[in-house]
């Protein structure tokens, strides 16, 4: 059993001030990780984590319940991917060029609606997949997640 740490800082001078700030967030108890690059080829969509609470039942799924952190970044220099979160609606993300998005979980973590309407009931992540919209250019994108160790029986 291990601590993932995560920092981020941001810092900026303006007008010869020092601004930003550093956060820093410890999460206990991590007890297993994957951490993949994985290509998106141009003009496709590809899967790059499938989350299931009971993860036996799903080949190369990683557990919902335990997933306590995860970080997809665009390594690519030049293309924008879309980040799509899916459960039982999708959540998209432009992915610019060398940035990453964070979610701290995998259950109960997302909403959506399609009405526009605000939906309260959080739900868990199914997948998450990278559309790469570039008719010639592939993207390279890092993916790190922290697990929690299973519980004794």
């Amino acid at each position: 059993m291990a601590d993932l740490v995560t920092q981020i800082t941001e810092s900026v001078v303006l007008n010869g001030a020092a601004r930003g700030s550093t956060n820093s967030i410890t999460t206990t108890g991590i007890g297993d990780v994957l951490e993949r690059i994985v290509t998106s080829f141009a003009s496709t969509t590809t899967v790059i984590a499938t989350f299931a609470a009971q993860p036996h039942t799903s080949p190369n799924a990683i557990d919902a319940d335990r997933t306590r952190y995860i970080r997809v970044t665009n390594l690519d220099e030049v293309t924008t991917v879309t980040l799509n979160i899916i459960g039982t609606s999708t959540f998209s993300v432009a992915l610019k060029p060398l940035e990453s998005f964070i979610i701290n979980g995998a259950q109960a973590v997302m909403t959506g609606s399609a009405t526009g309407s605000p939906n309260l009931n959080l739900v868990d992540i199914k997948t998450i997949s990278v559309v790469n919209s570039d008719a010639t250019l592939n993207a390279r994108l890092e993916m790190f997640v922290g697990i929690a160790e299973v519980p004794a029986i």
